[in-house]
């Protein structure tokens, strides 16, 4: 009887626990791929898109990072620390060079090394056209690092490795 005790109490516990790293993991997990879905869908561009949409959309991708966000891009002069509305600013910048623009990630890779932290690599694409309708496509991988502040995964850093292959 003791035995047949101990056994349903270490399947109970061990069923919690499942259920827990379920709970707990796969919606933190979730959480963080939802804000590169959200940051995909920001900064990508359809043809004629109204400036109010424009203005909008980089709205939210001023939500998606911290007070201070360090941005690291070895190809281009725009590595440093910047604010949500610095981020605005140069994202308005950016879109407007182009006429169409989708961006996508792939191989979303999460890792959760402490509470309240994940770091990523993924691959993010972007395809489109130029405000002088030229075909642009460009392949990176990146490294991310999101922190959990007051409850929101927001981004603290953002690194493009390397430009892939395309």
């Amino acid at each position: 009887m003791v035995n047949k005790r101990k056994i349903l109490i270490g399947l109970a516990v061990v069923v919690a626990a499942f259920l827990l790293y379920n709970f707990f993991f796969k919606d933190e997990e979730e959480a963080v791929r939802k804000q590169f879905e959200v940051l995909a869908e920001s900064t990508s561009k359809e043809p004629g898109e109204q400036p109010l949409i424009a203005i909008q959309k980089a709205g939210q991708i001023g939500s998606l990072f911290a007070d201070i966000c360090r941005l690291k891009v070895t190809t281009t002069p725009f590595s440093g620390e910047y604010t949500p509305k610095e981020i605005i600013d140069r994202t308005i910048m950016a879109r407007a060079s182009f006429a169409q623009a989708t961006i996508k990630f792939y191989d979303v890779n999460i890792d959760f090394p402490i509470d309240g932290v994940a770091n990523v690599v993924a691959t993010v694409r972007l395809t489109g056209k130029s405000s002088r309708e030229k075909d642009v496509t460009d392949t990176h991988e990146i490294e991310a690092i999101l922190k959990k502040i007051d409850g929101d995964w927001l981004f603290t850093e953002l690194k493009v490795v390397e430009v892939l292959e395309k």
